[in-house]
């Protein structure tokens, strides 16, 4: 019911969608090699990582991963286009978690911190979504839900549809960023400079997180052709993401009001896990865990 990748000749994607459509492919182009393998999955080894406040956010950050894999596994299996968003929201989270990795404990208790908080966002509209569909959910992910659900019940979906539905998944969650960053990093006066700069810092794990989750369009929804064709262009796609997060930033600053106007949701309650982190510092993974 949910595969099919045909192309269908005189497609219109939206104006604001259009470009972004392009840009969306290259990011799927990116490939990672470590030595030449994938990136390995023994991330958080230096003995600061070992404390108590760190685990506990690694723990609930490797449920959030739990939570996404399985979604993950749905689009792959069944091609529902209700998970090809968070089918990338695993990958781009993944990534930016071995960026984080790199810093030193303070630091990397607030970007975790940011990761458990913005994934909140996501998660909340989920909720609502399952509970009463489209029209539950915050405006700026409404058309999200709504071209999933029609695209689910469409006999023939093309390539630029599926991805322009990915899209609209993408601009909805960056949409939920200000909130967040106002809510985490911005209050934190004393180290607002030091916080944007570890913030900017996550911008190199999206150009490691493509490769895996084109894999995956491909897997739940047959996507190729000439569409891939633009692969060679990855970088754009990147850097369409991170002018996104730079305009996230400058919104949640801005003391403005902010496009995703309710209130922060609730911090999501997450199984704990340690299935996406270890503590040993002489093995490695072929691949990701």
């Amino acid at each position: 019911m949910f595969r099919n990748g045909s192309e269908v000749s005189g497609l219109r994607v939206p104006v604001n969608l259009a470009g972004s459509a392009l840009i969306l492919i290259a990011i799927t182009a990116v490939t990672v090699t470590v030595s030449g393998q994938s990136a390995p999955c023994k991330i958080f080894v230096a003995e600061d990582f070992r404390a108590p406040e760190i685990v506990d956010l690694l723990e609930q950050t490797s449920g959030i991963l739990d939570r996404l894999s399985s979604r993950r596994e749905t689009f792959i299996s069944t091609g529902n286009m209700l998970e090809i968003f968070p089918a990338l929201y695993y990958h781009t989270t993944r990534a930016q978690l071995e960026e984080i990795a790199k810093e030193d404990k303070e630091t990397a208790i607030e970007l975790l911190g940011l990761v458990v908080e913005f994934y909140s966002s996501y998660d909340d509209n989920r909720r609502r979504f399952d509970r009463g569909g489209p029209k539950a959910v915050e405006p700026h992910w409404k058309t999200y839900y709504e071209r999933a659900v029609e695209r689910n019940r469409a006999k023939a979906v093309s390539s630029l549809e599926v991805l322009a539905v990915l899209l609209y998944g993408v601009d909805a969650h960056l949409t939920d960023l200000p909130r967040t960053l106002r809510r985490s990093f911005v209050a934190k006066a004393a180290r607002r400079k030091e916080l944007e700069t570890a913030y900017r810092r996550l911008d190199a794990a999206f150009y490691r997180a493509g490769a895996a989750a084109n894999g995956d369009l491909v897997l739940g929804r047959k996507i190729g052709g000439r569409l891939l064709e633009f692969e060679k262009q990855f970088d754009l796609g990147a850097r369409y993401v991170i002018q996104l997060r730079e305009k996230a930033w400058i919104e949640a600053v801005s003391g403005g009001p902010l496009r995703a106007a309710a209130p922060h949701p609730p911090i999501a309650s997450m199984q704990h896990s340690a299935n996406h982190f270890t503590f040993d510092r002489n093995s490695a993974c072929a691949s990701p865990k």
